[in-house]
């Protein structure tokens, strides 16, 4: 898990367990660092559920085709009336732009800026998009590293704002959005279960991402729409359980100056399960996005 491992051991892999309060209170002596440093403790300690311009910078590297055609319309937005709606939209839009800006697209990004403007104005975090944001966005001669750079901050901002405005429900609803748009980008661009095997591993990592996702969600059951969420996510677990496994005992060997892990339990995605979550993942975009 090569792109994933870092930030994950970060956290050493605390799931979400803290309550919320610590969680808040932590968040306020954060906020006080450099920004950058902030933003990227805001993603790693709290959430350990990757940033979709931290997803789509993995499969930028994988052995798949572009996807460019069957990324959601930005018109989409005229559909939306609710705040479910909106959130879940506003996080796979973001993984969009984070797609495009990881493959260089800048004709095509700016209209998800836009759109993804306009939905964070509704959504309450509307002052975070300021006016130079734009005009960097806007410049013909920006490279699509800074344009990238950007989105990943404005995306981690809205977590911070939505936190420490006691709405963690909404973020909750961002960070599904952005998981499921990433996950269908990544099978939808498989050139085949045989033939795409570096995005079948990418595929089996996010198993891992998906039971933080879950724990996260736990947190918020008194929300209907959380709650139905956290559903969904128990029903791609359900699938992800029926991988290939290997069992056996984790050994820790120590060699110069080196520890290593090895052993332990080893999954491998197989055709079957490829095939149920590329269906499941189409059917929840569809329902959930409001395409």
């Amino acid at each position: 898990m090569k792109n994933l491992l870092p930030f994950f051991l970060i956290s050493t892999f605390l799931l979400l367990v803290s309550c919320k309060g610590e969680k808040k209170e932590r968040m306020v002596n954060d906020v006080n660092l450099e920004e950058q440093k902030v933003d990227q403790e805001i993603i790693s300690t709290f959430y350990n559920i990757p940033s979709p311009s931290e997803q789509l910078m993995s499969l930028k590297e994988l052995d798949g085709k572009e996807q460019f055609a069957d990324l959601l319309s930005t018109k989409g937005l005229t559909k939306l009336s609710t705040t479910k709606q909106r959130a879940i939209f506003f996080g796979a839009l973001a993984a969009d732009a984070s797609y495009l800006a990881s493959k260089s697209q800048k004709g095509g990004l700016m209209s998800y800026i836009v759109a993804l403007e306009s939905l964070a104005q509704e959504l309450g975090f509307g002052d975070l998009y300021r006016e130079d944001m734009n005009k960097i966005a806007a410049d013909k001669n920006v490279s699509s590293d800074s344009l990238f750079v950007m989105a990943d901050k404005f995306y981690l901002k809205a977590f911070d704002r939505l936190i420490e405005s006691d709405k963690g429900g909404e973020l909750g609803l961002m960070l599904f959005g952005g998981w499921i748009e990433t996950m269908h980008i990544a099978l939808q661009s498989s050139y085949g279960f045989d033939k795409s095997l570096k995005i079948n591993q990418f595929v089996a990592e996010q198993k891992l991402v998906a039971e933080n996702l879950i724990s996260y969600l736990l947190d918020y059951q008194e929300n209907e729409d959380i709650a139905m969420l956290t559903e969904k996510v128990s029903e791609i677990l359900n699938i992800y359980e029926e991988m290939d496994c290997e069992y056996g005992n984790s050994n820790v060997v120590q060699s110069e100056g080196r520890i290593e892990l090895s052993g332990g339990t080893k999954c491998k995605l197989t055709i079957e399960v490829f095939e149920s979550l590329k269906k499941e993942m189409s059917n929840l975009r569809k329902s959930f996005a409001t395409l």
